[in-house]
């Protein structure tokens, strides 16, 4: 499988989804057809594959930095207003258009049993490397948690998937107000040590 999605990003860098050609990417690979469809079942979920092993590098790159992040901060105020400039920096055309592939590939994905697999375990992954994150930053005493950090990371997770219906309404003040309303529902949950 490994192999399979090697030779399918090369396939889609060189020539794009337009443009790519399973049956390049299968003899290029050198795996049987058979094995392609099998774990992939077509052009399209094998592009998904490839979609999916770029999502999961990036949420894992995002996870490591608001570790980092988060780790070093000194208060709750100092990561909100991180998390706030984050959010704001993702509100151009570009951003939502990554939210937007995101999506396709995560629903494209769980139509083939082995990526829906792989997202899931991912994100359980990723859901318990967040929640050891806010964990981390509790024992510094930097916040006192409401509920379970787990939930809390859940609920952060979600946050993501909800933008994009606030994206599909392509207004610039819409999006503020989920911005403001996103940092103030974690300041709630996040119950910081200054108040």
């Amino acid at each position: 499988m490994e192999r399979i999605v090697e030779f399918a990003e090369r396939e889609l860098v060189e020539h794009g989804v337009a443009g790519f050609n399973l049956t390049r990417v299968i003899e290029q690979s050198g795996v049987s057809r058979g094995s392609v469809y099998h774990h992939f079942i077509n052009r399209e979920g094998t592009i998904a594959a490839v979609e999916t092993k770029r999502l999961i590098e990036d949420l894992n790159n995002a996870n490591n930095v608001l570790r980092t992040f988060v780790t070093n901060a000194t208060s709750v105020n100092e990561i909100l207003d991180g998390v706030k400039f984050l959010l704001e920096s993702t509100a151009t055309e570009e951003a939502r258009e990554t939210r937007r592939r995101r999506n396709v590939t995560t629903v494209n994905a769980r139509a083939i049993p082995v990526l829906a697999q792989v997202i899931s375990l991912r994100e359980a992954e990723g859901d318990a490397h967040v929640a050891e994150t806010i964990r981390l930053a509790a024992e510094r005493g930097i916040f006192h948690p409401r509920l379970p950090a787990r939930g809390i990371a859940h609920f952060v997770s979600s946050l993501f998937a909800g933008r994009l219906v606030v994206d599909m309404l392509n207004d610039p003040e819409a999006d503020a107000a989920w911005i403001d309303v996103t940092i103030e529902a974690l300041r709630h949950l996040l119950a910081p040590a200054e108040t």
